[in-house]
């Protein structure tokens, strides 16, 4: 099953950064709660293993811009410059999951 980091937002709305193995499942699902129409801005295929483990730093990375939750106040431009630099920098890292428990990640 492939799974996805995706960004998701409205025109004028905070993203929405999150995982999932449907993207428009889960936009329907969010749409549901949420006044303005959304959009899937962007996704990314990611290793399922690690998937869980790439948003937490992806998160923890934003956080200063954390609004709610998973959604941020970051321009969706910004949000995949993150998130594709998060991937390349650390999917094929090892040692992720042990650096991440271990608080060993710097920005």
């Amino acid at each position: 099953m492939n799974y996805y980091i995706y960004i998701i937002s409205s025109k004028n709305s905070p993203v929405k950064i999150g995982i999932t193995h449907d993207c428009e499942e889960r936009l329907r699902n969010l749409q549901t709660g949420h006044s303005e129409k959304l959009t899937i801005q962007h996704r990314e295929l990611v290793d399922k293993s690690k998937a869980r483990l790439l948003e937490q730093i992806l998160h923890k990375q934003l956080n200063y811009k954390r609004t709610h939750g998973e959604w941020f106040d970051i321009s969706v431009e910004d949000a995949i410059k993150q998130l594709q630099w998060c991937i390349i920098r650390f999917e094929d890292d090892p040692l992720l999951e042990y650096k991440f428990k271990n608080n060993l990640i710097r920005d």
